[in-house]
């Protein structure tokens, strides 16, 4: 094991043997269903995990509980993690109301070249933008430049990286960031760069 893993398991057992007083010496049938308990109860597993030290108090909060528990005899437990899962990207979304950071978002940056002239030029940048891990999409449809940035902020992506024929003369792109509008126009490279230190310290 991990000395980290070591360290918890450590935690687990003091925990157990502090909550195992209110179940009573020598019951091994309740020390099973505690065990049990402390695997399947997200809400004493977060306690564990950050109130580790007020194990004593933590037993007390829940002595009655967990007698009752042991009373019960249930052998069978139901565990939902990927429920939990998705009650927590649930929450995560509800909190951003669907405006992820850029660490976070799933579709990170989309490039809009103005004109099909720029569609080479574009399509070597989203090459670029993949090769350092950033999701990245291009949008090479018809639409003029307006319809496609309206496109982009109404999906909520947070960066657009508009390029018109100046820009890929200058090897630059012009940054849009959802909701705030025109960030100027850099170099390719500075652009890059700025993407990920984003990325890299989850900016919020």
């Amino acid at each position: 094991l991990h000395q980290t893993d070591i360290a918890l398991l450590d935690k687990v057992q003091e925990l157990q043997a502090a909550i195992g007083v209110f179940l009573g010496d020598g019951d091994n049938e309740a020390q099973v269903r505690l065990d049990h308990f402390l695997l399947g109860d997200p809400r004493l597993a977060l306690a564990l995990l950050h109130h580790v030290d007020d194990a004593p108090e933590l037993a007390e909060r829940h002595a009655g509980r967990l007698r009752d528990f042991a009373d019960f005899g249930a052998d069978a437990f139901h565990r939902a993690p990927f429920g939990s899962f998705e009650r927590f990207m649930g929450i995560l979304i509800e909190h951003f109301a669907g405006n992820f950071p850029l660490w976070l978002a799933p579709e990170q940056v989309r490039v809009l070249p103005i004109t099909d002239r720029q569609n080479e030029y574009a399509e070597q940048l989203l090459k670029d933008l993949k090769a350092a891990g950033i999701r990245a999409t291009i949008d090479i449809s018809g639409d003029k430049i307006g319809g496609k940035i309206r496109a982009a902020e109404t999906a909520k992506v947070h960066t657009m990286l508009v390029i018109g024929q100046k820009e890929m003369e200058s090897n630059a792109v012009s940054v849009r960031i959802h909701g705030q509008g025109d960030q100027g126009v850099k170099p390719v490279a500075e652009a890059l760069t700025g993407l990920n230190l984003a990325i890299d310290d989850r900016i919020l």
